[in-house]
């Protein structure tokens, strides 16, 4: 039989796709590793972006980590 070189992706690779699909873990965002998520950092994430203001329940115009996984948590979306 001849191989062109084609073959289905195995289950990693496709596990790997569906996290991907989640909100990135607080430390992907959180780009100068000060503890804190800014809008400017949250701004390359749309849904983080989008979402900002409801996420930052303390008002303080940044996410903590708390803040931050309280919103994965209540969308369900714990992949890291």
């Amino acid at each position: 039989m001849r191989s062109y070189g084609w073959r289905a992706p195995s289950l990693p690779l496709v596990l790997m796709v569906g996290a991907a699909q989640g909100a990135p873990p607080f430390d992907a965002l959180d780009a100068d590793g000060d503890g804190r998520i800014t809008r400017a950092e949250a701004d390359v994430e749309p849904r983080v972006s989008e979402e900002f203001d409801a996420i930052d329940t303390n008002l303080d115009g940044t996410l903590d980590e708390a803040e931050y996984a309280r919103w994965r948590a209540s969308r369900n979306d714990t992949n890291q």
